[in-house]
């Protein structure tokens, strides 16, 4: 028997997911299961509900046995790091372990104080997929205590079958296509109401089937509801700037690009457009001023 399944008002993070989230909590079709420390530490496990039995057979409740076993057959990029892809049950998972990034993973990897960050990435998952946003189906999100109040987390997810980062297909004749696909999951993605601080290639996976390129937004660890205020021009520049430091395209090639993008995310929004255009011109004439300040000092 892996666990016990408890009611929602026993889950010990509820006041956690509660400050975070008022009155939302854990998000719809998933249940919460508690496991005791064995060897390590304790694990608390947010599983769908329509797939639970499929990943405790797998071993969904030790993730990092899971990312060793023989179930992993093959590793997709997450930018930083690549992930396990894991094949169970004729499907197959993205396994992503959380990663600290900058000067801390030099001395701490993966140990973070507090929940919030990885509840806040499943709820907001869960409400992108609700409200129709292109995006993997979020399956699982495992907590496991590692000394001093610290957690581990893991994020499963299911694979998009032919997926490659959108910074992938730069430079191919099918780039032109995906930047189209991008735009438009983009701009679902915004009437949906979130705030994607952190778009660039990676966090968008895209693929080709019948119907032609489709992408997906991946990673919302760093999304928010858009809150007063909020500018989706943000996100935009957010994104056009990755592809201008990526380097696998020419300036040229960038502006084609750009173009297939604009024409998907702004169709029949001309008004959204022409402030775009205003906010672009504000950012690089900005960018332009702090070049300059920092060639004279």
């Amino acid at each position: 028997m892996h666990g016990s399944l408890l009611p929602l008002e026993r889950f010990p993070h509820e006041r956690v997911v509660a400050a975070v989230l008022p009155g939302v909590g854990i998000p719809a079709g998933f249940e919460v299961m508690e496991l005791p420390a064995a060897g390590r530490g304790a694990r608390t496990l947010v599983l769908r509900t329509a797939v639970r039995e499929n990943l405790l057979a797998a071993g969904a409740d030790d993730p990092a046995r899971l990312a060793t076993s023989p179930l992993v057959c093959g590793w997709t990029s997450g930018g930083r790091v690549s992930h396990p892809l894991i094949r169970a049950g004729g499907e197959t998972w993205v396994l992503k372990a959380y990663r600290r990034g900058g000067l801390v993973r030099f001395f701490n990897a993966c140990r973070y104080w507090g929940h919030a960050r990885f509840l806040r990435e499943l709820r907001l998952a869960a409400l992108a997929e609700e409200a129709g946003v292109p995006t993997p189906e979020v399956l699982a999100l495992i907590l496991e205590g590692a000394g001093f109040g610290s957690v581990r987390a893991w994020l499963l997810s299911r694979h998009v079958s032919g997926g490659r980062p959108a910074g992938e297909y730069l430079g191919q004749r099918a780039a032109a296509s995906m930047a189209r696909a991008a735009g438009q999951a983009v701009r679902r993605m915004h009437e949906a109401g979130v705030d994607h601080h952190d778009l660039h290639l990676d966090n968008i996976v895209g693929a080709f089937d019948s119907r032609g390129a489709r992408a997906c937004i991946v990673d919302w660890d760093r999304a928010r509801l858009r809150r007063l205020g909020w500018n989706a021009n943000r996100n935009l520049f957010r994104l056009w700037s990755s592809l201008e430091e990526d380097g696998r395209v020419d300036r040229r090639g960038a502006r084609r690009l750009v173009r297939a993008f604009v024409r998907a995310y702004f169709a029949g929004r001309p008004a959204a457009l022409r402030d775009a255009r205003r906010y672009f011109a504000r950012r690089q004439s900005l960018a332009r001023w702090f070049h300059r300040w920092r060639l004279s000092n």
